[in-house]
């Protein structure tokens, strides 16, 4: 049976999300994630990063985001 009463702590949720290293300190990041399905060779490849996966992923929006005239700046 679940818990209907559970709660987290604020460590918890703090650890959640970490700051992205990969971004200056001004940029603040979005309340929440963007999520997509990719074909499944492109997700193995993306996954095998561990660690560096949301960076390299941040990145390569950002530049298609740049690319494609989305935006201006990243800010």
């Amino acid at each position: 049976m679940a818990n209907s009463n559970h709660t987290r702590s604020r460590q918890f949720i703090q650890q959640q999300f970490l700051p992205a290293a990969d971004l200056p300190n001004d940029v603040k990041l979005a309340k929440q994630p963007l999520t997509v399905k990719v074909p499944i060779g492109i997700d193995q490849a993306i996954r095998n990063l561990g660690d560096q996966k949301a960076a390299w992923l941040r990145k390569a929006i950002c530049q298609a985001a740049l690319e494609d005239g989305l935006v201006d700046e990243i800010q």
